[in-house]
């Protein structure tokens, strides 16, 4: 287990690390980019604080976010900070790419693609 991971954020890195190193090299004839990667719990400095995605892609900026319901979604003091986090991210240039528990526990394969069209469209800008 990495750090103290959430069900959500575990069934995400699982899923993660399935669609990044497929069976017989099935990403080789996909033309998948081996640059692709997304590191767990990484620390984040804009001015004087420091935030902890729960994924990043550092080539790109992109800071993903997962929101289980219980720690994200049920407290409207959480999701103030959530919010105000997100701008001030933004405003620092970073990318960032927010999902649900239920998007990742119905189609983490789903999200993965979304996450991986949008390094790819960023790629091309850099």
């Amino acid at each position: 287990m990495h750090y103290n991971e959430s069900f959500i954020e575990r069934l995400f890195r699982e899923s993660y690390e399935r669609f990044t190193h497929p069976p017989n090299s099935e990403n080789d004839l996909l033309g998948y980019d081996p640059n692709f990667f997304l590191e767990q719990e990484y620390p984040i400095q804009c001015g004087r604080k420091i935030y902890f995605a729960d994924f990043y892609e550092p080539s790109c900026k992109i800071v993903i976010e997962l929101d289980g319901y219980n720690y994200h979604e049920k407290d409207k003091k959480q999701i103030e900070k959530d919010k105000k986090r997100e701008r001030v991210l933004v405003m620092s240039g970073y990318k960032i790419l927010r999902f649900t528990g239920g998007e990742i526990k119905r189609n983490p394969t789903k999200v993965l693609t979304e996450i991986y069209s949008n390094y790819c469209k960023f790629n091309i800008k850099n």
